[in-house]
């Protein structure tokens, strides 16, 4: 029934909008002689020591299945939380490497998928540098818009994360959160290269970003788009 086309209306002094979608709704009813199939997601199968990773098993065409996780070879330990049809790895070591099986039980019978995560140790040589970057959904945004920066740092436990400016201090809509950055209602003075410098027992390493923030400023004469996006 919620099969059919759906409107975005707006209002504005420049005028009325319209964008438009169709969005189509098939059936999830699966033959009870096909075994639906079961699969576990994860960010990735590859973590260094001490950070966590979090493994989600997706179950298809089964309402309310019964899920259990479980080790082959091994009991699930008390690092390993279990919340449902999610798996937590909280500060991974070494012992946590090895296959992790998600089984779904249901009236249509017993179901099994698995994935294999590998730790790897967080020690190394000094005269390596660790990688640093930095992600964010987006290196553009318009005036007023607020975006997040995210340091990310590999092979190294605790590091001390700082945030700065080439030639520039961070302003008062710049909000730090360790290894996170926010900047909040940006304006064009926002625009600009954000330098995240980790400082650890190996050594200082630095990844940068750049940030373009464009005027939120528009002709009344011209139309403001409007669209509708859908995964």
């Amino acid at each position: 029934a919620d099969s059919g086309k759906y409107i975005c209306h707006v209002s504005s002094d420049a005028g009325t909008y319209e964008g438009s979608i169709t969005i189509s709704v098939t059936s999830s009813a699966v033959s009870s002689d096909v075994a639906p199939p079961v699969r576990i997601e994860s960010s990735s199968n590859s973590i260094t020591e001490g950070q966590s990773i979090e493994l989600i098993c997706i179950v298809a065409g089964q309402s309310q299945p019964t899920i259990t996780w479980y080790r082959p070879d091994s009991a699930l330990s008390s690092n390993h939380q279990v919340l449902g049809s999610r798996l937590r790895i909280l500060q991974a070591t070494s012992a946590d490497s090895g296959e992790y099986i998600c089984r779904a039980r249901s009236d249509s019978g017993l179901h099994e998928g698995s994935i294999t995560i590998s730790v790897t140790s967080s020690t190394f040589s000094p005269d390596i540098t660790s990688p640093v970057r930095i992600e964010s959904s987006s290196n553009s945004v318009t005036e007023g818009q607020s975006i997040e920066l995210n340091c990310i740092v590999a092979g190294l436990l605790r590091p001390r994360v700082t945030w700065y400016r080439p030639g520039g201090t961070l302003s008062s809509n710049h909000q730090v959160l360790g290894s996170r950055l926010r900047i909040v209602q940006a304006t064009v003075a926002d625009s600009g290269e954000y330098i995240c410098r980790v400082t650890s027992d190996a050594g200082t390493q630095e990844g940068s970003f750049t940030i373009s923030v464009t005027s939120s400023a528009v002709s009344s004469g011209v139309a403001s788009p409007v669209r509708i996006e859908s995964s």
